[in-house]
C-alpha cells in the first residue's frame, strides 16, 4: 500500500491535510496527483 499527504490551503489561509490510502497503481497515483493539482 502507498500512503499519499495532500496539502489543500484554503482561502481561509487554513491547510487540509488528507492522508490517502492507495494501491500500488500509477494509474491511481496519478488520479491523485491530477487532484491535487485541481485543488
Amino acid at each position: 500500500m502507498a500512503y499519499a499527504k495532500i496539502v489543500s490551503h484554503q482561502p481561509n489561509g487554513d491547510a487540509c491535510y488528507v492522508t490517502l490510502d492507495i494501491d500500488e497503481d500509477p494509474s491511481k497515483e496519478l488520479a491523485v496527483s491530477t487532484l491535487k493539482d485541481l485543488e
